[in-house]
């Protein structure tokens, strides 16, 4: 049976997520799939006759927020019924789990239809154990759980009692996003003229929330005389701060600058040419896009030994490893940096491991043979 697959991704609207979508699927060798995305999707199916955009709950508010999630899952439910073909329901994220779970439940059981789950997260962000009943069960219900790394694999196994044999490893690769090159090097050339001379530009990308322990920085930071010396380097914190994590710090006379908005992919690879050292010092992650922007643009990165965040660094240096929670570490390793600026530059001019993991290792060609394997197996099975 050749498998005939309806792709359901909610967020497929922006930044990463809509570049990881695009990247997999056009790599998917699958004749028959339904893109099933959000109505704010720009990507590379738009145009496509199998592209249905109904989700639309992603700018609203309150209870009108509930209302659009639920009327486009219902609107799911009676297309899967109808679609006579359909043999394979893929879901990359699941807003309302449970309500999902038995909408998804209800389907295998009337139209024995396959279902397989992309677990980007063990559990969702910032949430503790809240969930973890009811994704036990939405990782029980599937017929095959997609994840990025062994460690996530290894979670979902022991924490929640799934068998091994079904939990697939398909890694994240690159993050090349889609940009107007004039725009950016329009954005480049400002960002160069803000942070000009010889000084070390250390860059905090991206949306920013309590897991990525950007509080453990700026206390490391703070802390620290050798890097609040702006001769020497700075700190550069862009990104969305939707719950006002830092509204409260003041930043003024300690070499930080923050740039807190909804970041453009022009303006987001701007950041990424101007950084020459990304740090993502998260304390509770499975995978991470910034991770592979970093690859794609062979920058050095320090991270936490969290989640598969130190997967790539088994295959050569990328730069530094932290423990989490250690704001006193994260101070001695970037004092350490500036302090053997030499480093950073062996690192980048590395160009024989980058192009290993960004050619070879983490490829979306490899992503998309694993994913057409996989529903082909599913859809047999």
């Amino acid at each position: 049976m050749k498998p005939n697959v309806i792709y359901c991704d909610p967020m497929a609207c922006n930044n990463n997520l809509q570049v990881y979508d695009d990247n997999l699927l056009s790599k998917v060798q699958c004749e028959d799939i339904t893109y099933f995305l959000n109505k704010k999707y720009t990507g590379v199916f738009t145009g496509n006759e199998n592209l249905i955009l109904k989700y639309n709950y992603t700018y609203k508010k309150g209870v009108f927020k509930l209302l659009s999630y639920l009327s486009t899952m219902i609107y799911l439910f009676f297309f899967v019924l109808i679609n006579k073909k359909s043999n394979i329901l893929h879901f990359q994220w699941l807003r309302l789990p449970t309500f999902d779970y038995y909408l998804i439940s209800l389907l295998k059981k009337i139209k024995k239809i396959k279902f397989i789950f992309t677990a980007h997260d063990y559990l969702p962000h910032d949430t503790g154990n809240k969930h973890k009943k009811i994704y036990e069960k939405i990782y029980k219900k599937a017929d095959a759980v997609i994840v990025h790394t062994e460690i996530t694999k290894e979670q979902i196994k022991n924490e929640m009692n799934i068998g091994r044999d079904n939990i697939h490893i398909i890694p994240f690769s690159s993050m090349e996003l889609p940009c107007d090159d004039i725009e950016t090097d329009k954005q480049t050339k400002k960002l160069a003229e803000l942070y000009p001379d010889d000084a070390i530009n250390f860059v905090f990308p991206g949306a920013i929330r309590r897991n990525k322990g950007i509080d453990d920085l700026l206390e490391a930071w703070i802390k620290s005389d050798i890097l609040k010396d702006g001769e020497k380097c700075r700190l550069i914190v862009a990104g969305r701060d939707p719950d006002g994590f830092l509204k409260n710090y003041d930043i003024k006379g300690l070499n930080i600058y923050f740039d807190l908005k909804m970041l453009s992919n022009e303006e987001y690879v701007a950041y990424m040419n101007i950084a020459d050292i990304v740090l993502m010092p998260y304390r509770d992650i499975s995978q991470s896009g910034v991770l592979f922007a970093c690859m794609e643009h062979h920058k050095p990165m320090m991270v936490t030994n969290v989640g598969g965040l130190t997967e790539p660094f088994k295959y050569g240096n990328l730069g530094w490893i932290v423990n989490p929670n250690a704001p006193n570490e994260i101070k001695e390793t970037l004092e350490h940096i500036v302090q053997n600026k030499s480093e950073i530059e062996s690192i980048k001019n590395d160009n024989e491991l980058w192009e290993l993991l960004n050619g070879e290792i983490y490829s979306w060609d490899k992503a998309g043979r694993t994913t057409t394997e996989l529903y082909e197996k599913i859809a047999n099975s």
